[in-house]
């Protein structure tokens, strides 16, 4: 495929996503019943959304998704004109519709074309055609014009049919809290500004490459501080001042509104609560609060969990509701909001709340807990038994829950990225679950500490305040044993402590006589002091994860490289603190299983096509890539890639070891291996995991002599390649290339571009981004200087502001503000600007359209993105025909 084709394939997808969801979530308010003038507004921006999906679909032939897209437009014209009101069954067929195109968008990302859905989209078209008849009470035939290639799907029998279906039924009021966010969003779609797309991968390069500026600029400025030179201090201060500050913007970049994922559950909510014979609202606040997009990522498991647990185990059915006094509509709040330098994301039902006795009771049967020990803990503690595996408070296991499967998975996925999970609950009245999450992952301010000659690091994010006690002073006189363990009063409350020499176990004797360095560190619900050797200095430091050996250390969450060079194992704060409310727990795990700490070995998991998963020797990785395949040239009879100011040559691995070529791909995942010093790339199906194993290869369960042998884990058999013979074999058959051969062949990026059109400029006035985009691209690629709009009143105002004139208006039709037919009666009842050449662009292609189009003043009427008519028309327009032709 043509690089610039793909890389508009991938703009159409990506924006077409984005507007479902925006589609999706605009539905959701229609069905609250909004206002008269936000449901004119909301309806139009649908139908737009929608319009663009069937314009797009049609340009890049995507038949299917351009049928379904036409029929959810022609049933949505009815509602923005006031000719009918949506009702129940019409949204759900268009929800309906929406998920469609969405697993056509899905086929298209992976494969590259539709799936065949020609059996679901005959029984969709009937449905939703009739539905919107049902609407306004009319005839199909109110549907031909705008529909004529499917309006025949609509029999008799369908008709029988559909009359047997649920009548209309009422929509539920929105409440205050709705109200609120319906007018915020309004009012946050208007004030959106410009964009651009940039590659999550090339934001983490981004990123990676400022966590190793930091770490210089760390070195720099410790230096600095030794030497007793006035201008390299100076200098060291100005790097130290530049870096904060792009370390700042570059963080900025990976922020992103937590309401990008949040308001995707509405769409859950509904269609859930309606499954589970429920009535529920979302409610959102908050969701301008950014953070790092990687969080966001992380934290869409859990946070659906959550939600399902509140429609499922929380919120009651509505008779329930009714007979609790409780309005009929259970809500589910989700609030986001930042607090003490993390974010809280806080999901609230008012269901039936939690009952700590039930609970009780399955703890016992779970054998989790004894009576005796129930008789020591609070509600809070019993309610932690939600997030133990296995628990489940539901007694039947359907699609939705009762498998035990969910909290225990909240829970360890949003400590795995440093945050914390509290749960609270009131019977009758609801639950609230609190997720407190940092605000990225990439760049950690943290405390420098020593013990016994090792330094730490601990996140600042969970540091109250630093104490020092001397001998000589009476605050020392404060320290006392309660039951063994040390404390000290602390205005007044008591602070219990704990060395951190013992907490990790390192080192001998007892602390330094002649002071206390106490870190006292905060948790959701206590303070807790550790005693340290040394406080060194506060630091912004980059934390890398830790080898494989290490991983079964609980209390370290990773290592950093200080500014002197050495290095600092940070600390698992909540593992600090639960080994002080545990500390016989905390020995327990320390002394674990001395196998446990036998170094594993770590297999890349690859898919070459066929039923196994194959393991590569992660130590011979080089590097895993993904390589495009307009970039693959051919060197005699073998695939090579300039890589790294060098040629890699490229090995079908599926082909050597199961004799299945794989299919040419846009992307194909490649393995660089390096072998007898030199570098190969293996083509793969897919790279999938990684795999850790003390486990030997079992040499006889060999497959011949690409295949060492086999790992076994539990179930599962996993092939070992030997990637010495796969190496051998490789070079022996491989056509080296020089760099001084001419294997690339390098298209010219442009064509030579004549004189002439860089001396007009084009005004492009269009709604869609991606349409915008690539009209203007179009333009440039023929030399033309472009400004663009997004709607007519915008592009209006252009031409006024304009010091100089524009040689050339594009415009499409269907916009907001002002669409493209009044646009062009603006500029000709002008008089600056009537005489201007003005070309429409569009994909409204009835014959009445475009006859409405030209009696407004338009010189030409064109078809969408007809790069070779559309040029030819300007050129005319503009008398470039002759000299450019």
């Amino acid at each position: 495929m043509d690089h610039d084709l793909a890389e508009a394939r991938l703009e159409f997808i990506n924006e077409s996503t984005e507007m479902l969801e925006q589609v999706s979530l605009s539905l959701a308010k229609i069905e609250r019943q909004i206002d008269a003038h936000q449901l004119g507004e909301v309806l139009n921006q649908i139908y737009r959304d929608v319009h663009t999906i069937k314009g797009s679909a049609q340009l890049f032939g995507f038949a299917s998704i351009g049928i379904i897209a036409h029929a959810m437009e022609a049933s949505l014209d009815p509602l923005r004109k006031k000719f009918s009101t949506m009702t129940r069954p019409l949204a759900d067929l268009i929800f309906e519709g929406i998920d469609l195109i969405s697993q056509q968008l899905a086929e298209v990302q992976r494969f590259g074309k539709e799936a065949d859905m020609e059996i679901k989209i005959n029984d969709f078209i009937p449905r939703l055609l009739f539905q919107t008849v049902l609407s306004f009470g009319g005839t199909p035939y109110v549907l031909k014009e705008e529909l004529p290639e499917v309006v025949a799907y609509i029999s008799e029998e369908a008709m029988e049919k559909e009359a047997t279906m649920e009548a209309q039924k009422d929509l539920p009021k929105p409440s205050a809290e709705v109200e609120v966010e319906l007018k915020k969003d309004l009012q946050g779609a208007s004030d959106q500004a410009d964009t651009i797309r940039v590659g999550v991968g090339l934001l983490d390069n981004l990123m990676n490459l400022i966590g190793e500026l930091v770490l210089i600029r760390n070195q720099v400025v410790q230096v600095a501080s030794d030497e007793n030179h006035p201008v390299f201090k100076q200098i060291s201060q100005q790097i130290n001042s530049l870096t904060s500050q792009l370390q700042n913007e570059v963080m900025k970049t990976r922020m992103q509104p937590i309401g990008n994922i949040l308001t995707k559950f509405s769409r859950m909510v509904r269609d859930l609560s309606q499954s589970l014979g429920k009535s529920a609202e979302l409610v959102l606040s908050g969701t301008d609060t950014e953070l790092d997009k990687a969080l966001i990522e992380a934290i869409k498991g859990p946070l659906t969990h959550i939600v399902r647990n509140a429609l499922d185990h929380g919120l009651e059915a509505p008779s329930e509701r009714e007979k609790l006094n409780k309005d009929p509509t259970g809500k589910v709040y989700i609030s986001s909001f930042y607090e003490d330098g993390q974010m809280v994301i806080e999901i609230k039902d008012d269901g039936r709340g939690l009952d700590a006795k039930a609970l009780s009771q399955k703890a016992l049967a779970h054998n989790l807990t004894s009576e005796e020990e129930l008789t020591h803990l609070s509600e809070k503690d019993i309610f932690q038994f939600i997030f133990h595996p296995g628990f489940s408070t539901k007694e039947e296991v359907s699609n939705v829950s009762g498998r035990g499967v969910g909290m225990d998975v909240v829970k360890t996925q949003v400590e795995r990225i440093g945050g914390h999970v509290d749960l609270s609950s009131k019977l009758g009245q609801g639950t609230t679950i609190r997720l407190k999450i940092p605000l990225t992952l990439a760049i950690v301010p943290s405390l420098i500490i020593a013990c016994q000659n090792q330094s730490f690091a601990l996140p600042q994010v969970r540091v109250v305040e630093l104490l020092r006690l001397d001998p000589d002073e009476i605050n020392l006189a404060k320290i006392e044993h309660l039951q063994g363990r040390p404390m000290i009063r602390l205005r007044g409350k008591l602070l219990p402590l704990a060395h951190l020499k013992d907490i990790l176990q390192i080192g001998i004797g007892k602390e330094d006589p002649k002071s206390q360095n106490i870190v006292v560190l905060k948790d959701e619900s206590q303070h807790f002091g550790v005693i340290v050797d040394r406080i060194i200095d506060s630091a912004e430091v980059v934390i890398k994860p830790l080898a494989s050996i290490l991983g079964k250390l609980p209390m370290y969450t990773g290592a950093a490289v200080l500014g002197n060079g050495s290095i600092a194992l940070a600390l698992d704060t909540a593992y600090l603190i639960a080994s002080e409310s545990d500390a016989q727990g905390a020995q327990k795990t320390l002394l674990q299983k001395k196998e446990d700490f036998i170094p594993k070995k770590e297999y890349l998991l690859i898919d070459l096509g066929n039923e196994h998963q194959y393991g590569i020797l992660l130590d011979h990785v080089h590097r895993l890539e993904e390589i495009p395949a307009t970039t693959i040239r051919v060197s005699g009879a073998s695939e090579v890639v300039d890589y790294r100011g060098t040629f890699l040559p490229l090995v079908d691995l599926s082909a050597m070891v199961t004799g299945n070529v794989l299919k040419n791909e846009e992307k194909t995942p490649v393995v660089v291996i390096k072998g007898h010093g030199r570098l190969i790339g293996y083509k793969v199906a897919q790279i999938l995991d990684v795999l850790r194993s003390q486990n030997d290869v079992l040499k006889s369960l060999k497959q011949g002599p690409l295949i060492q042998g086999t790992i076994v884990e539990g179930e599962e058999i996993f092939p070992i390649l030997n990637l010495d013979s796969l190496v051998k074999k490789s070079i022996d058959t491989i056509n080296w290339p020089e760099k001084s051969q001419q294997v690339l062949n390098l298209e010219q990026v442009q064509k030579q571009r004549k004189k002439h059109p860089s001396q007009f400029k084009i005004l492009c006035a269009e709604d869609s981004q991606f349409f915008r985009q690539q009209l203007c691209q179009m333009l440039k690629r023929h030399g033309f200087a472009t400004e663009s709009a997004e709607d007519g009143k915008k592009a209006l105002a252009l031409m006024e502001k304009a010091k100089e004139p524009f040689s050339l208006l594009i415009t499409d039709i269907e916009m907001p503000e002002m669409d493209g037919v009044e646009l062009t009666k603006a500029v000709r009842n002008s008089k600056q600007f009537a005489q201007l050449p003005i070309i429409a662009v569009t994909t409204r292609f009835r014959k009445a359209d475009i006859e409405k189009g030209l009696q407004s003043g338009m010189n030409r009427y064109l078809e969408k993105l007809n790069e070779d008519q559309i040029i030819r028309n300007i050129k005319d327009l503009l008398g470039l025909e002759k000299s450019v032709a």
